[in-house]
């Protein structure tokens, strides 16, 4: 494809939207990257605008890795030994008891950039709190101890409009 990107390589461990998007614009600017998905498949799979997934995933390799398990752990430390950048939406505390942390990752590996995608940053009281989440085919957004529906997220999703 050519780039600028071109030979840079790129693992992702990403899902719903951040992460995803975030390594399809490195795709576009020439960089191969490889989506590390959970044995049950990113959330955004099929549950919300299946094009908005296809759109942020298309021409990505793709690997199934349960990282809770330490062979698999090993198979993505194996992708990351070739990788230039690791780019990640996932939960910090999560990547932290997994061991992909960036601190033991960029000892590991000190060339890898660690990019990072959170929805309250990396420190503060909110740091640990997730983004979106998908249930029962309602898009909702949480937003500290709440969790509302997104405005416009079920029509946006093909759903029938109504109470969440």
């Amino acid at each position: 494809m050519g780039g600028p990107l071109d030979g840079v390589k790129v693992v992702e461990l990403g899902v719903v939207v951040a992460g995803p998007a975030c390594a399809g614009i490195l795709l576009d600017w020439g960089a191969e990257v490889v989506k590390v998905e959970p044995p049950e498949g990113d959330p955004h799979r099929g549950n919300t605008i299946t094009a908005l997934f296809e759109l942020d995933n298309r021409g990505k390799r793709s690997v199934c890795l349960d990282l809770k398990n330490e062979a698999a752990r090993e198979v993505l430390l194996q992708l990351l030994a070739g990788a230039d950048v690791l780019v990640t939406n996932l939960r910090l505390a999560a990547l932290a008891r997994l061991g992909l942390d960036y601190e033991t990752l960029s000892a590991r590996f000190p060339r890898l950039v660690y990019a990072a995608a959170t929805g309250y940053g990396v420190t503060g009281a909110r740091s640990g709190r997730g983004q979106a989440r998908v249930r029962h085919g309602r898009l909702l957004v949480a937003r500290g101890n709440r969790v509302r529906a997104h405005p416009g997220g079920n029509a946006a999703a093909g759903l029938p409009a109504g109470p969440g």
